[in-house]
């Protein structure tokens, strides 16, 4: 019996260090997982506050180019009522068209830029629900 009982305590030592070593590893993995979600919430959340300033910005833009359309029609009939001849031709007219195109490229640009973080956050979802 004395040769069972030494046995029996090892046995049962090393079934305890087993239970152990997988509390240990399912605290593990349930960190790793907390973890790996709270980064995808943090991509996600910065991916959306890019996405609204972008949208900020687009606004504004487009703001601006209406302004700038009434600031074009503006000289146009002030050259017309001055009879300056063509307005295209005076140099205020052709600043407001510089801006204008300036505006509108800036708006282009803002445009794929929010497509581009729309097709990110999609791949990510789709990513993030295949794991």
């Amino acid at each position: 019996m004395n040769d069972t009982n030494p046995q029996q305590e090892q046995e049962q030592k090393e079934k305890v260090e087993e239970q152990e070593q997988q509390k240990q590893k399912s605290a593990s993995d349930w960190w790793k997982s907390t973890r790996k979600t709270l980064d995808q919430a943090s991509s996600t959340a910065v991916r959306y506050k890019q996405m609204v300033q972008k949208k900020i910005d687009l606004a504004a833009t487009r703001k601006k180019i209406d302004q700038a359309h009434a600031e074009l029609g503006r000289k146009v009939d002030q050259a017309r009522e001055n009879a300056a001849g063509n307005p295209l031709d005076q140099e205020d007219v052709r600043q407001v068209l510089n801006k204008l195109d300036n505006l509108k490229q800036s708006a282009i640009q803002l445009e794929e830029e929010i497509k581009a973080l729309k097709e990110e956050k999609a791949s990510a979802t789709d990513s993030g629900s295949e794991q």
